[in-house]
């Protein structure tokens, strides 16, 4: 009986340890903070471009695939610690994924500047050549919370028709100071940096356009 007495012990002490660490983690769930996700307001991106239309288009502007390099390629946001190190945020992410909403905010940007082009933010999937095809290639676009933001990326602009022509690659910089430590305000400097360098984008295509009559 003693025997008996003995283990019926341990096994209240297992059932109450085992409770007691059920507890706990449940008790670390509920404390875990909920991800906050960030997306760009559809007036900087979408907007411009959704009240176009092909038919009333003198030419489209078509995007390829833009590249991300493999540490911003995830929903986390990615900031800089310091000139050797970055961070990944767990709690701070964002609601789209970063090269869709690098597309919606370089075409919205070229939407604004080339009102009689249609500018579809659908990475080209279609053979036919459109009047012009933006390529972006990101090299990095990262920076300090209330500090300096930079965004690098090659781009490359060629022009439509039986034999499309290169009309510009260029590797490009551009730097926006974010202006607290908040994460709204680092995600509002890259927003200043996209549009920054889709007017540039912009640029080049008007000055083409100059002399030339692109395909539809």
């Amino acid at each position: 009986m003693k025997a008996i007495s003995v283990g019926l012990g341990m096994i209240r002490k297992v059932r109450i340890a085992g409770g007691l660490a059920l507890m706990a983690v449940l008790a670390g769930c509920a404390s875990t903070p909920t991800p906050r996700l960030y997306v760009f307001a559809p007036r900087d991106g979408w907007q411009k471009v959704a009240v176009r239309d092909v038919e009333s288009s003198d030419y489209t502007i078509r995007f390829a695939a833009i590249k991300l390099p493999p540490y911003l390629d995830r929903p986390q946001i990615v900031t800089r610690v310091s000139d050797n190190e970055i961070k990944v945020d767990q709690f701070n992410r964002w609601g789209i994924p970063l090269n869709q909403s690098v597309v919606e905010l370089l075409g919205g940007a070229i939407a604004q500047e080339l009102p009689k082009a249609y500018v579809d933010v659908v990475p080209a999937t279609s053979r036919q050549s459109p009047g012009y095809l933006v390529q972006v290639d990101v090299l990095r676009l990262d920076g300090f919370l209330g500090g300096p933001v930079e965004l690098i990326a090659q781009w490359r602009v060629q022009r439509g028709g039986p034999e499309p022509v290169t009309i510009v690659q260029k590797l490009g910089r551009h730097e926006h100071v974010s202006s607290d430590e908040s994460y709204d305000a680092y995600v509002e400097a890259i927003r200043h940096l996209l549009v920054a360098m889709g007017q540039d984008i912009a640029g080049a295509i008007a000055r083409d356009l100059a002399s030339n009559t692109p395909i539809r």
